[in-house]
């Protein structure tokens, strides 16, 4: 797939080439923030709450998640974890569904248990 054949391709193709990673990352955060402004305006409730909440939560490890290398997905899955909102076996079972850690048969699934306490995170170097 070529970048032209892409909504970002109109949006870059008065750029100069060759294209620098420095150009596309400025002109794609330009896209992004306007994609937001215009879902910010287009929002009704609850979502316009909740875009303004995530544009102004800051905490102070808000750097180590959200950082212009990340990977967003990583970023938005350790913010889970931080949060405790991750899908654990846990919080499964108020949904009814029962499930136990799958590395080591324990059975409570938490987020302490898969990154502190289970046999698994002794080969990330974790350990509680």
């Amino acid at each position: 797939m070529h970048l032209s054949a892409t909504k970002y391709g109109s949006y870059l193709q008065n750029e100069p080439s060759p294209l620098h990673t420095t150009t596309i990352v400025e002109k794609c955060t330009l896209k992004l923030v306007d994609d937001y402004k215009h879902m910010l305006c287009q929002a009704t409730e609850p979502m316009s709450t909740f875009l303004e909440y995530i544009r102004r939560q800051l905490v102070p490890w808000h750097k180590l998640i959200w950082f212009k290398q990340g990977v967003p997905r990583f970023a938005f899955i350790t913010w889970l974890a931080v949060k405790d909102r991750l899908s654990t076996g846990v919080k499964m079972c108020a949904w009814g569904q029962i499930q136990g850690c799958l590395f080591c048969g324990e059975h409570e699934e938490t987020r302490d248990h898969l990154f502190l306490r289970a046999p698994i995170s002794t080969l990330f170097g974790y350990k509680y």
